[in-house]
């Protein structure tokens, strides 16, 4: 209870310091929204209606209480570049960057999974030197070029999707999820070398400790050890690097969705950046720090459930 409370208030603290370092930088960066809105051709009359409009004739600690006090409301403000609520905004693009990242993911795990497992069983000199050559060109590669030669490659030559021509699950769930199919391979390759590097050696190092010759001894085949034993104690670390994953996944996003010409939330906010939409920047980085900072909350969570070492220090 102590740890949940503790990582609780963690938790807490750092969404007040992100809110507040988010409404803030736009007091210090050139420009301003009413310029942004009505241009520098405006007159005075529209200029202050504006102004009123969205409070900003108010001192910079009331406009970020009222900012703060309606966004936990739900209500983000006004986008000025498309005048409706950053809150439907998002959650009208939520959906398709949420269903990119939940397949990037689910790729990643049963693809690393299984090969972790199978490189450790078979772990000699030679197949060490591969992996590490493997993985190590996978983690450089970045997703955005991979995004661009799949578009060249299975859009252009092959013609399996057409570049720049979204689908829609809700339209056609077969062209829809093949569309998500490739953006989401392009961010899952570095992410599946990522997660084999670490998971390989942490079932390697665990292979070797005396519970596993002791289970051998006691008449466990490797199947039972690796799935009993093994593989619940490597996880740990591996944990860790899935909750920053996510957070990476998102921040990708941005660029993969621009690739694909994807309609989700990192295009959304790649927009409202281009438009000097502030208010829809706003919104849409305490969104999606609000996601990243509530993921790595439930990955402690499970950290210390699975880690009986984090459960005593605790205590």
């Amino acid at each position: 209870m102590r740890y949940l409370i503790k990582k609780t208030g963690s938790a807490i603290i750092t969404l007040v310091i992100v809110s507040f370092m988010t409404f803030g930088i736009f007091e210090l960066i050139p420009g301003d929204p009413v310029t942004a809105k009505l241009g520098i051709e405006a007159d005075q009359e529209q200029i202050e209606a504006l102004i009123q409009e969205h409070g900003l004739d108010k001192p910079f600690i009331v406009r970020y209480k009222n900012w703060v006090i309606s966004a936990i409301k739900g209500d983000l403000g006004m986008s000025l570049r498309f005048d409706e609520p950053v809150t439907k905004l998002i959650k009208d693009r939520v959906k398709v960057t949420a269903m990119l990242t939940i397949l990037s993911l689910s790729m990643t795990i049963m693809i690393a999974v299984p090969l972790s497992i199978f490189i450790a069983k078979y772990n000699n000199k030679l197949i060490g030197i591969l992996t590490s050559i493997a993985t190590q060109v996978g983690m450089a590669v970045p997703s955005f070029w991979v995004g661009i030669m799949m578009t060249y490659f299975f859009g252009l030559t092959l013609r399996l999707f057409i570049p720049g021509r979204y689908v829609s699950v809700d339209d056609n769930f077969t062209e829809g999820m093949l569309y998500l199919f490739f953006p989401a391979v392009a961010i899952a390759i570095p992410k599946i070398a990522t997660v084999i590097r670490y998971l390989r050696n942490a079932i390697v190092e665990q292979l070797e400790a005396n519970y596993v010759r002791t289970a051998y001894a006691k008449g466990f085949v490797f199947k039972g050890v690796m799935y009993r034993h093994v593989l619940r104690n490597a996880l740990i670390p591996v944990i860790t690097i899935m909750g920053m994953m996510i957070a990476d996944v998102l921040g990708g996003s941005l660029i993969i969705e621009q690739v694909f010409t994807i309609p989700g939330i990192g295009r959304l906010l790649v927009m409202a950046i281009n438009n000097r939409d502030y208010f829809l920047v706003q919104g849409m980085v305490l969104y999606i720090a609000t996601i990243i900072i509530g993921i790595n909350f439930l990955v402690d969570l499970i950290y210390h459930w699975i880690d009986p070492r984090i459960k005593i220090e605790t205590l």
